[in-house]
């Protein structure tokens, strides 16, 4: 065994282990993992990248061979790693292999639900949270998975597992009738909240519909989400799955509690009053922390990040995002700054975050920009008359966010070269540019829309539905 595989824990006796030493230890057994993790990241004689970036190819061999030749020499850490923390489920081999996968490749996402958060040392606890994690973590990442574990039929056993585990805990937590009401616990919730955001992302809206009305009524039974526990995370999810419902949904968000954190709570300076964006419309006021973290992005890329700075960068991109939701449906949902604030969500989904153009949010958030804008003209005529560089960066970003795969993305160009004419001043070579650069690696080919001299324009043609 490598030095400085365990710490030193002095216990006598040969029952089990008290409370206190099994928390040391899985709370050792996590961070050795990530440190793994961190360190074969580092190590370019590996020859292999270990980020959602990488190429499908590299991984899908690796993980196939383990299940080709029956290599199964990577669940032996995994087997180790479940008997210390004193996690007791029998897994079968295909979920200590998808569990490995999980620990030693980075999401794609920069979701709550991945092994840089420290999330799997709650999920662990519990069964229904375990297998609603690793059903999460795969439903999301499913392009990435070797082609082994590209079945809905193994996706659908982890869901089912899941939900039967919470059924009966629900059973349990209901009281006899004339009893108080039922608490529900930290992971009950997290559990309900991974299956409500993955089908919110990738599966079921009406079903995710069904999850989120269940999460509503479980948050009311602690008195809010400042209440939830996991050091934070159990909130988060929370959060972003509230996020995810309010932006498919066209809704406000359920859960408007905030936390003063300053990991949750984006700096002041974020977004200005709303005379900022009237005063001075140049000066892009809601654009403070977005072109802070796209800085951040173009210095050190998301896959280049170590495990801990990810986790920041997630919790500051829901942050924002959280603010920009209110912005939207604040009292006058369809003036210049709403207006502004839906370019702005679509401009972080698709810049900030890398989600792929063709993506259900994705594709909503254009639609709705688009029917948001052609519903200001309709009932305030020329609104973009006193704010043209808006008009002109709102319809690049429907184009950005449209690309080559949404039809969409013609009624945004189209409406772009009626505003901008043939004297605009506006490089088309750097427009076409926008729907052909990918955007899951840095945001370095984007940034010059965050720069007001970029859209200096001299003549602008406001009336684009006219």
């Amino acid at each position: 065994m490598d030095p400085g595989e365990f710490v030193f824990i002095q216990e006598m006796g040969t029952g089990s282990h008290k409370p206190k030493t099994k928390s040391l230890i899985k709370m050792h057994v996590m961070d050795r993992v990530v440190m793994k993790r961190r360190g074969r990241k580092e190590e370019p004689s590996r020859g292999r990248d270990l980020t959602a970036e990488s190429s499908r190819g590299d991984q899908s061999s690796s993980i196939n061979q383990y299940v080709e030749h029956d290599d199964l020499r990577p669940t032996v850490g995994v087997d180790d790693m479940l008997r210390l923390s004193g996690f007791s489920l029998q897994v079968n081999t295909q979920t200590k292999i998808l569990l490995h996968h999980f620990l030693n490749y980075t999401s794609k996402s920069l979701c709550t639900v991945t092994a840089e958060t420290g999330w799997l040392k709650y999920a662990i606890e519990d069964s229904a949270l375990f297998n609603s994690t690793l059903y999460h973590w795969a439903f999301l990442n499913y392009s990435f998975l070797p082609a082994s574990f590209q079945s809905q039929q193994n996706l659908l056993a982890l869901k089912a597992a899941a939900i039967r585990t919470l059924a009966s805990q629900f059973q349990r937590a209901t009281p006899d009738m004339g009893s108080d009401p039922p608490t529900f616990s930290d992971a009950m919730i997290a559990t309900v909240a991974c299956l409500a955001n993955a089908n919110f992302l990738c599966g079921d809206v009406e079903e995710a519909k069904v999850h989120f009305q269940g999460l509503r009524g479980m948050i009311r039974s602690r008195k809010g989400v400042l209440n939830l526990g996991f050091q934070g995370l159990a909130a988060r999810i929370v959060r972003w799955t509230d996020c995810c419902h309010a932006q498919l949904s066209n809704m406000m968000l359920s859960f408007d509690e905030e936390s003063s954190s300053k990991e949750v709570t984006p700096p002041p300076s974020t977004f200005l009053d709303s005379q900022g964006l009237y005063d001075q419309p140049s000066r892009w006021a809601m654009m403070g922390e977005i072109r802070s973290m796209s800085k951040e992005l173009v210095a050190t890329p998301k896959h280049l990040m170590a495990p801990d700075r990810r986790a920041a960068l997630g919790f500051r991109l829901l942050a924002s995002d959280r603010s920009i939701l209110k912005r939207i449906h604040g009292k006058n949902g369809y003036s210049v700054l709403a207006l502004f604030a839906r370019g702005a969500l679509l401009f972080s989904h698709v810049v900030l975050r890398g989600t792929p153009r063709s993506s259900r949010i994705i594709t909503i958030l254009v639609d709705q920009l688009k029917e948001a804008l052609i519903f200001a003209y309709t009932s305030e005529d020329d609104i973009f008359d006193d704010h043209p560089i808006a008009l002109v960066w709102l319809l690049l970003v429907g184009m950005l966010a449209s690309g080559r795969e949404n039809f969409q993305g013609i009624w945004f160009r189209l409406c772009l070269e009626k505003a901008c004419g043939g004297d605009a001043g506006l490089s088309w070579e750097d427009v076409e540019a926008l729907t052909e650069t990918p955007n899951n690696i840095s945001p370095q080919p984007f940034c010059w829309m965050l720069e007001e001299i970029a859209l200096d324009l001299p003549c602008i043609h406001t009336s684009i539905l006219c």
